[in-house]
């Protein structure tokens, strides 16, 4: 089975190519050869409509209940660079939606509708793309995962009042960046940093050595994240640091963390490849023992390769399938569905995001944008999906964050990853953007 059809997690990050696509993991071919399986399930999908019925013609209802269709235009990739995200996202979607119409539609009476179209992971196309769905009258849009290519497509479905949602982006600020019409469909980074500052502390970890990469968004804002929440939980921040893109020698980083005494209890970044596995190496060859508290941008394959060097590595990830669990159950039925594993949890996300849909506009009873934009943003405690309990909280979803640690086995000569505990920040507890 290859790293990354693992029934477990895997994050979800797209190539480096711009300023944010906050959680992101860097470039791999694994993965790329991982969905290649899943470039079949949308590739002949460059523009496309799917129901179960065959028919795309649809009345919108914005008043006195819903139309016996509701209209989603799904902007994805399924081509490009960030392809290999996307396509898991977008199988995850269409099980979703397939079984929501088995079962009569939203609210049992309104089939949906996708229409889909391939933006290339390019923002110039999604955002033709964005006007194409518009003009076709859809009740709903879905985004791309990059940011740079989801908020030019986000922007003209927002100016034509039309809600909409990304299963993958992660960024914080997207929602300020787009409007209110915006939804995210899994945790924003402040979010997964909060929970990683709330395992530590509620697990006697409570010392703290941060260090940001400042060329990303992503990599300068996480450790800010982290450290005010680690604070405000009784947590002490004893030192801070930084790297830079493409960083080799991590000598003197290691060297201030070494200088203090007592020894920090985590070290925390949300450093990723190529830096990660140089300065793993560098940290353990210096004989430092304090816990590495990482984001899931650490889970790939190279990092996993280290073998007995990452022992003990702590980490966040957006789910895990314990014995018995609904994510544990929906990929035996993805299997079931598609004929192999998902490639990573973007398709978990994604299936709920389109449940989270389907019971916000059953909730409103109405195409009306802003009633279906109001019961998005009402939702609490919604416990159908298969990632945990979800509540919404400024666009983005608050759930369980499930922490784990690599773990060496001596006697297979391998390390294994062990399931900690799942950890859900309140709104209060999650820092602003």
């Amino acid at each position: 089975m290859s790293h990354f059809v693992r029934t477990r997690q895997r994050s979800h990050a797209v190539p480096e190519c711009r300023p944010a696509r906050s959680r992101r993991i860097p470039k791999m071919t694994g993965l790329v050869a991982a969905v290649t399986a899943f470039a079949l399930i949308g590739a002949a999908c460059g523009s496309s409509n799917s129901s179960g019925s065959g028919s795309t013609t649809t009345s919108n209802t914005a008043s006195g209940g819903l139309p016996s269709q509701y209209k989603i235009g799904v902007n994805m990739a399924l081509t490009g660079a960030t392809a290999p995200y996307d396509q898991p996202a977008l199988a995850g979607l269409k099980m979703a939606v397939a079984e929501i119409n088995a079962k009569g539609g939203i609210g049992g009476k309104s089939k949906i509708v996708l229409t889909i179209m391939n933006d290339r992971s390019d923002a110039g196309q999604s955002a033709a793309d964005a006007q194409t769905l518009a003009a076709q009258g859809i009740n709903f849009m879905m985004l791309p995962g990059d940011p740079a290519v989801s908020i030019p497509a986000g922007t003209i479905a927002q100016a034509h009042h039309i809600p909409m949602m990304t299963c993958l982006a992660s960024l914080p600020t997207q929602r300020k960046a787009i409007g209110p019409y915006f939804f995210g469909g899994e945790s924003a980074d402040n979010v997964v940093a909060a929970a990683e500052a709330l395992y530590a502390v509620n697990h006697g970890l409570k010392t703290a050595y941060t260090i940001a990469g400042p060329d990303t968004a992503y990599t300068q804002n996480y450790p800010r994240y982290f450290a005010e929440a680690f604070k405000a939980d009784g947590g002490k921040i004893v030192g801070t640091d930084t790297y830079r893109s493409g960083e080799t020698d991590f000598s003197p980083q290691i060297q201030k963390i070494r200088s203090l005494n007592p020894a920090p209890a985590v070290i925390e970044s949300p450093m990723y490849e190529p830096e990660l596995p140089a300065f793993i190496k560098q940290l353990k060859a210096a004989g430092v023992k304090s816990t590495l508290l990482l984001s899931d941008a650490s889970d790939t394959p190279t990092i996993e390769q280290l073998g007995q060097l990452i022992n003990g590595q702590t980490f966040s990830t957006l789910g895990f399938p314990t014995p018995g669990s609904k994510l544990a159950s929906y990929y035996v039925r993805f299997k079931q569905r598609y004929g192999s594993q998902p490639p990573n949890v973007l398709a978990a996300v994604c299936y709920d995001s389109m449940y989270l849909i389907a019971h916000g506009v059953a909730m409103a009873g109405t195409t009306d944008p802003a009633k279906v934009v109001a019961a998005l943003d009402s939702i609490k405690h919604y416990n159908q999906g298969v990632l945990g309990d979800t509540t919404y909280a400024n666009g983005f979803p608050l759930r369980p964050i499930a922490m784990q640690k690599w773990v060496w086995n001596n006697q297979t000569h391998s390390v294994h990853d062990q399931f900690l505990a799942f950890v859900t920040p309140t709104a209060s507890q999650v820092p602003a953007p």
